[in-house]
């Protein structure tokens, strides 16, 4: 029993670690001119429970409750324009956001017992509640989103940096064996 204390604290620490990057997520279908807009369904996406929201289009969300520095962190975008009354227009009909389990309610969740939305992820918790709905006349879509360009090119800049090391030790490696 007490060898597999630690095993499970392990597993679970590891867990939360894997966790703690957050999910990139795609939601689509918005139409402006309708009143869909992505500060409207960025709002009601904050009051999902057991989720933490962690940016909206790659700008982090303020941890704070202040509505005008959450509103004014959503319009990041040269596609949001400002109006004759000198109101934001956001004319987008997507977004990305990246989001996570939150830590304190996948602990709550895990004390309950093994269930599905124990093991459920971000994105399978929003797209439960939000995909394929049809909210002011539009069909939302929420989809798993590919990384943020920057971070696929820092991946693919590592690869290549690793495999440049592997070739040049392969290459010493067949010096020293002649």
């Amino acid at each position: 029993s007490a060898a597999a204390s630690p095993h499970s604290k392990t597993q679970i620490k590891g867990e939360i670690m894997a966790n703690e990057e957050g999910e990139r997520i795609y939601i689509g279908g918005l139409d402006p001119s309708r009143g869909l807009t992505v500060e409207l369904v960025a709002s009601r996406l904050r009051s999902v429970k057991c989720i933490e929201i962690l940016s909206i289009n790659d700008v982090a969300v303020a941890t704070d409750d202040d509505d005008n520095n959450k509103s004014s962190m959503i319009y990041n975008s040269k596609r949001a324009i400002v109006d004759e009354d000198g109101d934001l227009v956001d004319t987008r009909n997507f977004f990305f956001l990246e989001a996570r389990r939150d830590a304190a309610a996948t602990a709550a969740s895990t004390s309950e017992g093994p269930s599905a939305m124990a093991s459920a992820t971000a994105l399978d918790l929003i797209a439960k509640q939000y995909h394929g709905v049809k909210w002011k006349g539009c069909h939302l879509r929420v989809e798993a989103a590919k990384p943020h360009i920057l971070k696929r090119l820092e991946e693919e800049r590592t690869l290549r940096s690793n495999e440049q090391e592997r070739m040049a030790n392969a290459h010493i490696m067949t010096d020293v064996a002649e």
